[in-house]
């Protein structure tokens, strides 16, 4: 009887931590996404803000935003230590409290001995916000 109770005791405790699990990057690994970065930024008024450097491999790239921003205007950079950095994408909208925008196609970023993309985003908030802002990266 002892032996029934402790299966059903650590079914019962690997059930919920699987509960708790963070499924968000399992799903987004699911659907073909891996995270690549993660930055926190500070949003100063209506003033343009840079994100830390990330890696692609090319095809698509994701950022997710979440934080106590409204509406952002969000430039794709390609950063290059050697030359001026490369705008990737013109500026695009999102909603900084949970949207998320997907650049398609970007490939032809691709350089150096690696074949890799170091990304950046620029980003001005289209209002005068002040607080931070998350960001994720997916590749």
């Amino acid at each position: 009887m002892l032996s029934k109770f402790k299966y059903i005791t650590m079914a019962s405790i690997c059930s919920i931590a699987l509960l708790f699990s963070p499924l968000s990057n399992r799903a987004f690994a699911t659907s073909g996404w891996q995270k690549v970065g993660f930055d926190q930024i500070i949003l100063d008024g209506k003033n343009q803000v840079k994100s830390i450097h990330v890696d692609s491999h090319g095809g698509n790239f994701k950022a997710a935003f979440y934080g106590d921003a409204g509406y952002l205007s969000v430039e794709l950079w390609e950063y290059d230590p050697d030359n001026p950095d490369d705008l990737v994408r013109s500026a695009r909208t999102v909603y900084g409290h949970g949207g998320e925008l997907v650049w398609e196609n970007i490939s032809d970023a691709l350089d150096g001995s690696d074949n890799t993309a170091e990304f950046y985003l620029k980003i001005t908030p289209q209002n005068a916000d002040y607080g931070s802002l998350n960001v994720t990266f997916y590749d």
